[in-house]
């Protein structure tokens, strides 16, 4: 398959990557492949909070200040291998 993707927050955004792995939107897999996935990420030790409905999974992280915010983010995220790029 040829499908690529990014996360992008505000004027943020991470470096484009080749998705090699995964079930395309609708597959009959998805909805327990996405619980799978999904189950261990409340259980991180983390400052975020994990929302997950049908097919989606939102995170939040509350933090006093932006500064704070940004440094959870960071962290958070290089804990699961992602090094968000700022463009």
């Amino acid at each position: 398959m040829d499908r690529q993707g990014f996360v992008q927050i505000g004027k943020y955004r991470s470096c484009v990557r080749q998705i090699e792995l995964g079930c395309v939107q609708g597959s009959i897999l998805g909805p327990f492949l996405f619980n799978v996935y999904t189950s261990k990420l409340e259980r991180i030790k983390s400052p975020w909070h994990v929302l997950t409905y049908a097919d989606d999974a939102y995170v939040t992280i509350v933090n006093d200040g932006l500064h704070g915010l940004i440094n959870d983010f960071e962290t958070t995220m290089s804990k699961h291998g992602v090094q968000p790029t700022k463009n």
